[in-house]
């Protein structure tokens, strides 16, 4: 082979090589570029108790890919400061606009409590022992109203009916997170926070100063309302 054949097939192989390394670079190029579009999101730096006023050193930023992006995620701290949270949150979780109370609500329970709704407390002296301890903040429970009275005759009849069904626990005592074994001691017991109507609040009052009130567990996941409201007589 001469040496004229040689070049050409050097300049021939040349060619080839730096076309296939354009392949290369223009089938990567696109997947480069779409690694780098991210964005910056706001994420708990440690556990935050519902009903938390959010302060800068509870948070931080993540960058996540720009199309995992929950919608709604905050991308500002200056954004979540001095907000209070709804429901907990656990570290590394994003902040959304739907977890924290509006800016100027104020501070605590009372910021999270939705426009037209109250927070109503009632004691639980019988609540606890009908329960066991076994309701928390964030149950949802009917209200069950006792009421004692005597016949012509002499005789003692009782009635139980439903007041209030699906009805959402704010507090139980001053706690507004559930303890780590999900069971309140009784003994500490001493109120439960309702999240009510005005009209709610009305019975709630009413029913409190004519007889005993209850609370019955629900499953989270029961939110039917029955129109029945007897539920026993003896």
């Amino acid at each position: 082979m001469n040496i004229g054949t040689k070049i050409r097939i050097g300049v021939v192989a040349l060619v080839f090589g730096v076309s296939a390394a354009g392949v290369v670079t223009g089938i990567r190029a696109p997947q480069s570029v779409a690694a780098s579009e991210t964005v910056t999101v706001v994420v708990a730096a440690v556990d935050v108790p519902r009903y938390t006023t959010v302060s800068a050193d509870m948070l931080k930023t993540q960058d996540y890919p720009k199309d995992l992006v929950p919608p709604g995620a905050l991308t500002k701290i200056e954004d979540a400061v001095g907000r209070v949270t709804y429901n907990p949150l656990g570290k590394d979780e994003p902040l959304f606009e739907g977890k924290l109370a509006a800016r100027g609500a104020g501070r605590g329970m009372a910021a999270v409590i939705p426009k037209g709704m109250r927070g109503f407390t009632i004691p639980t002296v019988s609540v606890s022992a009908g329960v066991a301890g076994f309701i928390l903040p964030g149950n949802k429970v009917d209200v069950l109203l006792t009421v004692s009275r005597q016949r012509a005759n002499g005789a003692d009849v009782t009635s139980t009916f439903t007041l209030l069904q699906e009805v959402e626990i704010l507090a139980v005592d001053h706690r507004v997170e559930a303890p780590s074994d999900n069971k309140v001691d009784v003994k500490e017991m001493r109120s439960v926070t309702l999240l009510v109507t005005p009209e709610q609040a009305s019975r709630l009052d009413l029913g409190q100063s004519k007889g005993v009130l209850h609370l019955s567990l629900r499953n989270p996941e029961d939110d039917k309302i029955k129109k029945e409201k007897k539920e026993r007589k003896g």
